[in-house]
This record gives structure tokens, sequence and C-alpha cells, in this order.
């Protein structure tokens, strides 16, 4: 299957994301953002989904792996394609916790 467009599809890879240290915004294709900070080289996980209707950034932790991102933000798509919110189910589980 070939691609079209901008965006590539899995752009990123496990080895890519241990050994990035340019800082800048990766993106997978979608909407899974790998950002890493300048002075420090820090990086986090950010998804950007549309959330009833509006656009929404929702970060992760930072030491999770690129393989933990992708299925936590599979999940969370999920919970929004279902008129769901995903930030609140997330409060909701660290509530619980």
């Amino acid at each position: 299957m070939t691609v079209k467009g901008k965006h590539k599809q899995k752009s990123l890879s496990a080895m890519f994301v241990c050994t990035v240290s340019n800082a800048s915004r990766y993106g997978d294709g979608s909407g899974l953002y790998l950002i890493v900070a300048a002075p420090s080289g820090a990086k986090r996980w950010v998804l950007r989904a549309v959330v009833m209707g509006k656009r929404r950034d929702m970060a992760y932790l930072l030491l999770v792996s690129f393989a933990e991102a992708c299925e936590e933000a599979i999940r969370l798509r999920k919970i929004a394609r279902w008129k769901g919110d995903p930030i609140e189910e997330r409060r909701k589980e660290q509530r619980a916790v």
C-alpha cells in the first residue's frame, strides 16, 4: 500500500525513538507525536485527536516505550470515536488508583 500526501504511516520506529536527540516534534502519521525538548533532550508523548468536535492534545508519561504509547493511543482513539472523553476517562482511572 502506497501512502500519498504529507503524512507517512508509521514513520516512527522503536530504534528511532531511542536514538533521536534533536529538539523537535516527530509524528507517526496517526496523531501520536514524540516531542523532544531543546536543552535537555527529554522526550514525551502527545496524542492529538478530535474529541466531541474539538481538537485535544493528550499527554503521556515520559517513561513510556513506543509500543506502550501506540497501544494507549489506540485505546484513547476508540473512546473518542464512541463519543466519549478520553481525558475524563484517564482522570477517573487515576482517581480509582
